[in-house]
């Protein structure tokens, strides 16, 4: 899980550097037994949706998106917990 997270913080602050804002905020909460990561660009700047399909590619992405609040782009990814099963067949 560690490895996942690191990834999705990686993607969401490389897109927020991108935006070429003052600023980067990283925010992290639980929703529903899952991570919710959160970046804020604090800038105007317009999503690309390159970020989107990078951000839903890692594993264990349940959903992932962009929009613009007061506080400039939000990029966020909502994480499962749960642990990748085997993919060993079961005898």
């Amino acid at each position: 899980m560690d490895s996942v997270l690191e990834e999705t913080v990686r993607l969401l602050v490389e897109a927020a550097v991108i935006d070429a804002g003052r600023r980067v905020s990283v925010h992290l909460a639980d929703q529903d037994r899952m991570i919710l990561v959160v970046v804020l660009s604090h800038t105007g700047a317009e999503d690309d949706g390159a970020v989107l399909v990078s951000l839903a590619a890692v594993d264990g992405t349940v959903s992932c998106g962009t929009d613009a609040g007061d506080e400039g782009r939000r990029i966020w990814s909502l994480l499962s917990t749960e642990l990748p099963r085997s993919r060993e067949p079961v005898a």
